[in-house]
């Protein structure tokens, strides 16, 4: 299921925690962080995938359309992030 169902207030600590790793590892486009829950529901990072699979079964483009989002519209926000990403703008000024 994605999302996957969790009880009260544990889905915001996952949001959170998530966007904490994403900004400490500087990432950039898309990327998908893995999580646990502990016994009382305590979520721990088991990884951050910053090349995460496109395919039927991957999970992103599940969540995208759980948030209203079609495949190609995430395709065409991905392309527009890598476009407008600060390593492409260096790229493109050389």
């Amino acid at each position: 299921e994605c999302p996957a169902a969790h009880p009260s207030g544990v889905s915001a600590r996952l949001r959170a925690r998530g966007l904490k790793a994403y900004r400490a590892l500087r990432c950039e486009g898309v990327a998908r962080i893995d999580f646990r829950l502990d016994p009382k529901n305590e979520p721990f990072c088991l990884e951050v995938n910053t090349v995460p699979g496109m395919t039927e079964t991957s999970l992103v483009h599940k969540a995208a359309a759980a948030v209203g989002m079609s495949y190609e519209d995430l395709v065409r926000e991905i392309v527009t992030a890598a476009e407008n990403s600060p390593a492409h703008r260096a790229r493109s000024a050389h």
